[in-house]
């Protein structure tokens, strides 16, 4: 039984790579989505406020911080998206073989009782393999699932670190007027739009300086996916003949006469 479900898995992998090879431009999408999500996962509060402390004038640069910050929940809201569209299709995807293991099911039951026993033996062949895929998409949807909810956390985290910063910006406004400082407060607007230094690329490199032996990890974790065949194409005369398919019959046969 363990050599047959060996054989079952390998022709369900073949199949996946298969359909891989066809949807290259998918694939990379993919992995530039989750790429994406590892690199604005870095930009944390403790990194921004150790950046902000070693500047001399916080209130300069804060305006500059916060567009680039605007600009990276936008591209952590995109890869929200398409990482909840990914669930959504495996999903589907997993209800597509779930529904067909159950057909296949239903028509060897049909077969048999209408004495078709070749036509049962291929459809529980059939109702195999796609056991086989139903495993493979399942564990597809976790991934999806995980990958999904990463995003989703990475955009929340960023929103919050935005948050502050702007409350912490009116805040040294506040007190730039209060002190009547009005000259101040147009010497920090100018130096904002004049300022086209990427702040967040500072953040990066000063990270890099004090932690250079730190190793660098990226999610490597790919979303998987697998059509499978169907049923016209999984006329497996190898399986067809197993033990495990006897086995099943056998079983079916029981049910059907105790039904009766």
């Amino acid at each position: 039984m363990t050599h047959l479900w060996l054989k079952i898995k390998k022709r369900c992998v073949i199949a996946q790579r298969q359909k891989r090879s066809t949807q290259p431009t998918e694939r990379s999408l993919k992995e530039r989505n989750m790429g994406l999500i590892s690199r604005l996962k870095r930009i944390s509060p403790d990194k921004i406020e150790a950046y902000i402390a070693s500047v001399s004038s916080p209130e300069r640069i804060l305006p500059v911080l916060l567009d680039e910050l605007a600009n990276k929940v936008t591209q952590a809201a995109k890869a929200e998206a398409k990482a909840l569209t990914a669930v959504r299709s495996a999903h589907r995807k997993l209800d597509e073989s779930s529904g067909r293991a159950a057909r296949m099911t239903r028509g060897a039951q049909m077969a048999l009782q209408a004495g078709d026993t070749d036509l049962a033996r291929r459809a529980i062949a059939a109702q195999i393999e796609t056991e086989s895929e139903i495993e493979i998409r399942d564990h597809a949807l976790d991934t999806s699932e995980s990958a999904y909810q990463n995003a989703r956390s990475v955009r929340m985290n960023l929103q919050t670190i935005a948050k502050d910063l702007r409350l912490r910006r009116e805040e040294l406004i506040s007190r730039a007027r209060n002190a009547k400082s009005t000259e101040k407060v147009q010497e920090i607007n100018n130096d904002a739009l004049a300022n086209s230094r990427s702040i967040l690329d500072e953040v990066a490199r000063m990270e890099d300086r004090v932690r250079q032996d730190e190793a660098q990890t990226d999610l490597g974790n790919e979303i998987t996916r697998t059509l499978g065949p169907e049923f016209s194409e999984m006329q497996n005369h190898e399986l067809q003949s197993s033990d495990e398919i006897t086995s099943r019959l056998q079983q079916l046969s029981e049910d059907i006469n105790k039904e009766n």
